[in-house]
């Protein structure tokens, strides 16, 4: 059975992933930098130009990681830890043999030897689920869901 203990630990550990991979997205930057500062002493002519347009393009794209991370974590970090008879974001549901997180998508992480699905708010099998309640059932993709626990 859950409970609200399990519930913060999983809310301990998603943030501490979110602010791992952000860190792990500004060490990328970091080492591109380098390598950045590299080409510039060691180059000259279309070949340096290449390089330190592809170092930009990546440059560019950790960039945008690090922003949609920062994104899900501010996200995150609203959502609530309280337990509640209905499901809503911020909800941990067990239904049939899954545990689904209403929070944002992560995919599937394990805690305590449990996988844990990391779901979005938004997503289809969310929007099922969003007001329904212990005993309650939904169908997606053709299989037939039954709300045994929500925290």
């Amino acid at each position: 059975m859950l409970n609200i203990d399990f519930k913060r630990l999983l809310f301990t550990q998603v943030k501490q992933l979110l602010l791992e991979r952000i860190e792990q997205f500004k060490q990328m930057l970091f080492v591109l930098d380098e390598a950045n500062q590299g080409e510039e002493k060691s180059s000259s002519g279309d070949k340096y130009e290449t390089g330190i347009e592809m170092i930009k393009q990546e440059q560019n794209k950790i960039g945008t990681q690090i922003a949609e991370t920062m994104k899900m974590l501010d996200m995150f970090i609203r959502l609530s830890t309280s337990a509640s008879p209905v499901i809503s974001n911020g909800s941990l549901v067990r239904a049939n043999d899954k545990l689904f997180f209403i929070s944002i998508p992560l995919g599937k992480i394990a805690i305590k030897n449990q996988e844990i699905i990391c779901i979005s708010g938004v997503s289809p099998i969310a929007q099922m689920m969003k007001g329904k309640q212990v005993g309650d059932s939904f169908v997606m993709n053709e299989n037939k869901f039954t709300i045994l626990d929500v925290i």
